[in-house]
Protein backbone atom coordinates (compact mmCIF):
# COMPACT_ATOMS: atom_id res chain seq x y z
CA UNK A 1 0.00 0.00 0.00
CA UNK A 2 1.06 3.48 -0.60
CA UNK A 3 0.27 6.38 1.89
CA UNK A 4 -0.41 9.74 0.80
CA UNK A 5 -0.71 12.28 4.02
CA UNK A 6 -2.17 15.91 3.39
CA UNK A 7 -1.58 18.75 5.71
CA UNK A 8 -5.52 19.15 6.01
CA UNK A 9 -8.86 17.12 5.97
CA UNK A 10 -10.12 14.07 3.74
CA UNK A 11 -11.87 13.50 1.10
CA UNK A 12 -10.13 15.33 -1.20
CA UNK A 13 -10.32 13.59 -4.76
CA UNK A 14 -8.25 16.17 -6.36
CA UNK A 15 -5.12 15.30 -4.58
CA UNK A 16 -5.72 11.18 -5.19
CA UNK A 17 -6.94 11.51 -8.94
CA UNK A 18 -3.20 12.05 -10.04
CA UNK A 19 -2.15 9.11 -8.00
CA UNK A 20 -4.70 7.14 -9.40
CA UNK A 21 -3.88 8.57 -12.83
CA UNK A 22 -0.58 7.18 -12.74
CA UNK A 23 -2.21 3.86 -12.17
CA UNK A 24 0.12 2.19 -9.22
CA UNK A 25 -0.40 -1.21 -8.94
CA UNK A 26 -0.26 -0.46 -5.20
CA UNK A 27 -3.94 0.31 -3.26
CA UNK A 28 -3.86 4.07 -2.51
CA UNK A 29 -4.58 5.43 0.54
CA UNK A 30 -5.30 9.34 1.50
CA UNK A 31 -5.12 10.12 5.65
CA UNK A 32 -5.20 13.75 6.98
CA UNK A 33 -3.56 15.06 9.68
CA UNK A 34 -6.93 17.16 10.59
CA UNK A 35 -9.25 14.13 9.99
CA UNK A 36 -10.31 14.17 13.61
CA UNK A 37 -10.26 17.29 14.36
CA UNK A 38 -13.89 19.22 13.89
CA UNK A 39 -14.44 22.88 12.80
CA UNK A 40 -14.27 24.31 16.61
CA UNK A 41 -11.13 22.57 16.89
CA UNK A 42 -10.01 23.89 13.75
CA UNK A 43 -10.84 27.24 14.75
CA UNK A 44 -8.71 27.27 18.10
CA UNK A 45 -5.74 25.56 16.31
CA UNK A 46 -5.92 28.85 14.01
CA UNK A 47 -6.23 31.22 16.66
CA UNK A 48 -3.01 30.08 18.54
CA UNK A 49 -1.08 30.38 15.29
CA UNK A 50 2.54 29.34 15.29
CA UNK A 51 5.23 29.61 12.57
CA UNK A 52 5.66 29.13 9.88
CA UNK A 53 1.80 29.01 9.03
CA UNK A 54 0.99 26.32 6.73
CA UNK A 55 -2.39 26.35 4.34
CA UNK A 56 -4.40 23.56 4.44
CA UNK A 57 -7.84 22.62 3.07
CA UNK A 58 -10.35 21.27 5.56
CA UNK A 59 -14.27 19.65 4.96
CA UNK A 60 -15.26 23.79 6.28
CA UNK A 61 -12.79 25.87 3.94
CA UNK A 62 -9.71 26.81 4.22
CA UNK A 63 -7.50 27.87 7.40
CA UNK A 64 -3.58 28.41 7.97
CA UNK A 65 -2.01 26.54 10.87
CA UNK A 66 1.38 26.25 12.55
CA UNK A 67 3.99 24.53 11.44
CA UNK A 68 4.74 22.38 14.62
CA UNK A 69 1.84 21.51 15.21
CA UNK A 70 1.35 20.28 11.66
CA UNK A 71 4.24 18.48 12.23
CA UNK A 72 3.54 16.35 15.13
CA UNK A 73 0.85 14.98 13.74
CA UNK A 74 2.48 14.10 10.45
CA UNK A 75 4.90 12.31 12.98
CA UNK A 76 1.83 10.20 14.75
CA UNK A 77 0.85 9.29 10.90
CA UNK A 78 3.94 8.03 10.04
CA UNK A 79 4.24 5.56 13.04
CA UNK A 80 0.52 4.32 12.54
CA UNK A 81 0.92 3.44 8.99
CA UNK A 82 4.80 2.47 8.51
CA UNK A 83 3.99 -0.93 9.05
CA UNK A 84 1.65 -1.06 6.57
CA UNK A 85 3.01 0.92 3.50
CA UNK A 86 5.44 -0.19 1.34
CA UNK A 87 6.10 4.13 0.62
CA UNK A 88 4.30 7.62 1.65
CA UNK A 89 4.30 10.62 -0.10
CA UNK A 90 3.88 14.01 1.90
CA UNK A 91 1.40 15.97 -0.06
CA UNK A 92 2.44 19.60 1.14
CA UNK A 93 5.85 21.91 0.04
CA UNK A 94 6.75 22.01 3.84
CA UNK A 95 9.57 20.54 5.24
CA UNK A 96 8.64 17.80 8.12
CA UNK A 97 11.35 16.04 10.31
CA UNK A 98 9.74 12.92 9.67
CA UNK A 99 11.58 9.56 9.14
CA UNK A 100 10.84 5.95 8.64
CA UNK A 101 13.23 2.58 9.08
CA UNK A 102 10.19 0.27 7.52
CA UNK A 103 8.91 2.85 4.30
CA UNK A 104 10.26 5.62 2.13
CA UNK A 105 8.78 9.25 2.46
CA UNK A 106 8.41 11.51 -0.40
CA UNK A 107 9.09 14.75 0.64
CA UNK A 108 8.18 17.11 -2.48
CA UNK A 109 10.03 20.50 -1.36
CA UNK A 110 13.23 18.17 -0.87
CA UNK A 111 12.15 17.14 -5.07
CA UNK A 112 11.76 20.37 -6.06
CA UNK A 113 15.19 21.93 -3.88
CA UNK A 114 17.23 19.30 -5.48
CA UNK A 115 15.63 20.39 -9.06
CA UNK A 116 16.85 23.76 -7.92
CA UNK A 117 20.65 22.71 -8.40
CA UNK A 118 19.96 23.30 -12.28
CA UNK A 119 19.84 27.52 -11.57
CA UNK A 120 22.22 29.31 -12.66
CA UNK A 121 23.72 33.02 -11.32
CA UNK A 122 22.53 34.36 -14.91
CA UNK A 123 18.90 32.80 -14.41
CA UNK A 124 15.45 34.76 -13.29
CA UNK A 125 13.40 32.36 -10.60
CA UNK A 126 9.17 33.21 -9.99
CA UNK A 127 7.99 31.51 -6.86
CA UNK A 128 4.77 31.69 -6.20
CA UNK A 129 3.21 31.11 -2.60
CA UNK A 130 -0.05 30.92 -1.23
CA UNK A 131 0.48 33.46 1.65
CA UNK A 132 2.29 36.79 2.27
CA UNK A 133 2.53 35.52 5.78
CA UNK A 134 4.88 32.65 4.13
CA UNK A 135 7.21 35.43 2.35
CA UNK A 136 10.06 35.86 4.89
CA UNK A 137 10.61 31.69 5.37
CA UNK A 138 9.86 30.86 1.49
CA UNK A 139 13.34 33.67 1.34
CA UNK A 140 15.04 31.43 3.59
CA UNK A 141 13.69 27.92 2.31
CA UNK A 142 15.50 28.71 -1.49
CA UNK A 143 17.98 31.45 -0.27
CA UNK A 144 20.87 28.45 -1.25
CA UNK A 145 18.92 28.52 -4.88
CA UNK A 146 21.34 31.16 -7.42
CA UNK A 147 19.84 33.24 -9.36
CA UNK A 148 17.64 36.19 -9.09
CA UNK A 149 14.32 34.70 -7.11
CA UNK A 150 11.22 37.14 -7.00
CA UNK A 151 8.46 35.65 -5.08
CA UNK A 152 4.66 36.36 -5.83
CA UNK A 153 1.40 35.26 -3.86
CA UNK A 154 -1.26 33.77 -5.79
CA UNK A 155 -3.85 31.63 -3.77
CA UNK A 156 -4.75 28.18 -4.46
CA UNK A 157 -8.81 27.42 -6.30
CA UNK A 158 -9.07 31.01 -6.67
CA UNK A 159 -11.15 31.15 -9.94
CA UNK A 160 -8.26 32.99 -11.97
CA UNK A 161 -5.33 31.25 -10.25
CA UNK A 162 -3.97 30.19 -13.52
CA UNK A 163 -4.50 33.64 -15.47
CA UNK A 164 -2.68 35.28 -11.88
CA UNK A 165 0.70 32.56 -12.59
CA UNK A 166 0.47 33.57 -16.29
CA UNK A 167 0.47 37.52 -16.00
CA UNK A 168 3.36 37.12 -13.70
CA UNK A 169 5.15 35.72 -15.69
CA UNK A 170 4.37 37.65 -18.93
CA UNK A 171 5.80 40.46 -16.63
CA UNK A 172 8.34 39.32 -15.08
CA UNK A 173 9.83 36.10 -18.07
CA UNK A 174 11.83 34.22 -15.46
CA UNK A 175 13.71 31.30 -16.74
CA UNK A 176 12.64 29.18 -13.42
CA UNK A 177 9.14 28.64 -12.11
CA UNK A 178 8.57 26.97 -9.07
CA UNK A 179 5.10 25.94 -7.66
CA UNK A 180 5.75 26.32 -3.78
CA UNK A 181 2.31 24.89 -2.47
CA UNK A 182 0.90 21.92 -2.93
CA UNK A 183 -2.81 22.96 -3.23
CA UNK A 184 -1.89 24.43 -6.90
CA UNK A 185 -3.34 22.54 -9.57
CA UNK A 186 -1.08 19.30 -10.63
CA UNK A 187 -1.73 20.48 -14.80
CA UNK A 188 -0.84 24.14 -14.18
CA UNK A 189 3.13 22.98 -14.40
CA UNK A 190 2.76 21.54 -17.85
CA UNK A 191 0.36 24.26 -18.73
CA UNK A 192 3.11 27.23 -17.92
CA UNK A 193 6.30 25.16 -19.32
CA UNK A 194 4.24 24.64 -22.54
CA UNK A 195 3.03 28.06 -23.08
CA UNK A 196 6.20 30.00 -21.67
CA UNK A 197 9.18 27.93 -22.65
CA UNK A 198 10.37 28.00 -18.75
CA UNK A 199 11.12 25.51 -16.63
CA UNK A 200 8.17 25.08 -14.62
CA UNK A 201 8.57 22.42 -11.41
CA UNK A 202 5.22 21.57 -9.28
CA UNK A 203 4.92 19.78 -6.01
CA UNK A 204 2.43 17.22 -7.61
CA UNK A 205 4.05 16.02 -10.58
CA UNK A 206 7.80 15.74 -8.81
CA UNK A 207 5.94 13.76 -5.94
CA UNK A 208 4.36 11.56 -8.66
CA UNK A 209 7.77 11.23 -10.83
CA UNK A 210 9.88 10.29 -7.01
CA UNK A 211 7.35 7.72 -5.72
CA UNK A 212 7.89 6.10 -9.56
CA UNK A 213 11.28 5.43 -9.06
CA UNK A 214 10.77 4.30 -5.70
CA UNK A 215 8.16 1.03 -6.88
CA UNK A 216 10.67 0.85 -9.74
CA UNK A 217 13.48 0.47 -7.71
CA UNK A 218 11.42 -2.34 -5.36
CA UNK A 219 9.79 -4.30 -7.28
CA UNK A 220 13.34 -5.12 -9.38
CA UNK A 221 14.84 -5.88 -5.81
CA UNK A 222 14.48 -9.75 -5.97
CA UNK A 223 12.25 -11.59 -3.33
CA UNK A 224 13.40 -13.51 -0.19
Amino acid sequence: MITLFTIGQTPRPDLLGPFQYAKFEQELNLVGVLDELSEQEILKLQEHGGEPLLFVRTRYGTANIGHDYIESKMQELVKKYETVSSAAVILCMGEFDCSSKRMQIVQPVLEMRDKGREVQDTNRVLVFIPLQDQLEDTKKKWSAIKGEKIIRTVEPGAIDTLEQMKSHIETLQPDYVFLDCYGYDVEFSDRLEQTYGCSVYGPQSLAIEKLKQIVFHSSKQPSN
